[in-house]
C-alpha cells in the first residue's frame, strides 16, 4: 500500500519550475516585441498586412525563437544532467530530460521513491502519464500496463514506443514486469502492482500441533527465513547404498590441497517427494546415458537476480 507523504515540497518545486517557464517567456516577449507586433498585424490585416518590413520581422522572429528554442533545451538537458535524477549513462540523462519536459507541461505521470518495499508517492502520483520510480537496493516493483482505449492513437503510440526503444529510450513493452534497484520509467499507462522487499525475511507460527513416528503428539514453533529474488540454495546427493529413493542422502565435501575431495558430511534431511524428484531425474540421466564426472558446484549469487527476458 503506497505511504503519502508531505506535498509542500513538491508545490515549492512546481512553484519554482513555473516561474523559471515564466520568466523566459516574458523575456521573450519583450526581447521581441516589436517583431510580435507586426506579425500580429501581418496576420490582422490580410492581405494588405503583407509588408518588406513585416515580412523581414516574421524572418527575425523565426531565427531567434529558434535559437531561443535550442537553448531552452540545452538549460534542460544540463539541468538533466547534474541535479534531477541519479542517472548513470547518457540514455537516462536523456529520459530525464524528457521526463522534466513533460513535467513542466504538467503531463508527467506519477513520481514515486520505493524504499524497503514500500512506495512513497504523494496524492499527485495517481495521474496517468509517464512517470519515473526510484528503487532502493533493497526493493523491487512490479508494474502493470493497462489496455489502450480503442482508437487511432493507441497505433501511434505503439508505433513512438517502438522507436524510441530501437534508439534505447525507451524499456521493452511487457506487461507485467518485474523492475529492480535503480531508475525505472513507467509509461502512460502503467501502474505499480506491487513492492517486494529483497530483504531477509523472517516468519513465525506458533503452536503448530502435530504426531511423531511414534504416534506422539508434540506442539511446537514453525519458521523460515527466505529472501525474494536470490539463486535458491544447492544441496549435493548421493545415494547411500542401492539407487532407491529411501537411501538418498545429502552431502557436503571438503576440497583438498591435493585437489581431491573428502566427505565431512552426510544427512537424511530429504522429504518424501524431493526423493521422488531426484531419484526420478537421476533414472532419466541414467537411460539417456548423460551422466558427467563430479564438478565443483558454484555458491548461488548472494545478490538479487531479475529475469528481464
Amino acid at each position: 500500500m503506497p505511504i503519502i507523504i508531505e506535498e509542500q515540497s513538491n508545490r515549492r518545486r512546481r512553484t519554482i519550475l513555473g516561474s523559471i517557464a515564466a520568466g523566459f517567456i516574458l523575456a521573450f516577449l519583450i526581447a521581441f516585441w516589436g517583431e510580435l507586433r507586426d506579425v500580429l498585424l501581418m496576420i490582422v490585416q490580410i492581405p494588405n498586412g503583407f509588408t518588406s518590413e513585416r515580412f523581414d520581422s516574421l524572418l527575425n522572429l523565426g531565427y531567434n525563437l529558434q535559437w531561443f528554442v535550442l537553448f531552452a533545451l540545452a538549460w534542460i538537458v544540463l539541468v538533466s544532467f547534474q541535479a534531477l535524477l541519479p542517472a548513470g549513462s547518457f540514455a537516462d540523462y536523456l529520459r530525464t530530460a524528457y521526463q522534466f519536459v513533460v513535467y513542466i507541461f504538467g503531463q508527467h505521470g506519477p513520481a514515486v521513491f520505493v524504499k524497503d518495499g514500500k512506495v512513497l508517492s504523494t496524492r499527485e502520483d495517481v495521474r496517468d502519464g509517464p512517470g519515473v520510480a526510484v528503487v532502493d537496493f533493497n526493493s523491487a516493483i512490479v508494474l502493470e500496463e493497462r489496455l489502450p482505449p480503442p482508437g487511432i492513437g493507441s497505433g501511434y503510440d505503439s508505433a513512438m514506443h517502438r522507436f524510441f526503444w530501437s534508439l534505447g529510450l525507451a524499456d521493452k513493452a511487457e506487461s507485467p514486469r518485474v523492475m529492480g534497484p535503480g531508475i525505472v520509467y513507467t509509461r502512460s499507462r502503467e501502474r505499480i502492482r506491487a513492492a517486494i522487499d529483497l530483504r531477509r525475511q523472517f516468519r513465525m507460527v506458533r503452536g503448530i500441533n502435530g504426531y511423531s513416528r511414534n504416534g506422539i503428539e508434540v506442539s511446537t514453533n514453525v519458521w523460515a527465513i527466505f529472501t525474494v529474488g536470490q539463486d535458491p540454495d544447492v544441496v549435493q546427493v548421493t545415494y547411500d547404498g542401492e539407487a532407491r529413493p529411501e537411501n538418498l542422502r545429502v552431502v557436503n565435501f571438503e576440497a583438498l590441497p591435493d585437489g581431491h575431495l573428502r566427505m565431512v558430511s552426510m544427512s537424511d534431511e530429504l522429504d518424501r517427494q524431493d526423493r521422488q524428484e531426484i531419484h526420478h531425474h537421476f533414472q532419466v540421466l541414467r537411460h539417456t546415458r548423460e551422466i558427467y564426472p563430479y564438478k565443483k558446484i558454484d555458491p548461488p549469487n548472494p545478490l538479487p537476480v531479475f529475469d528481464r527476458d
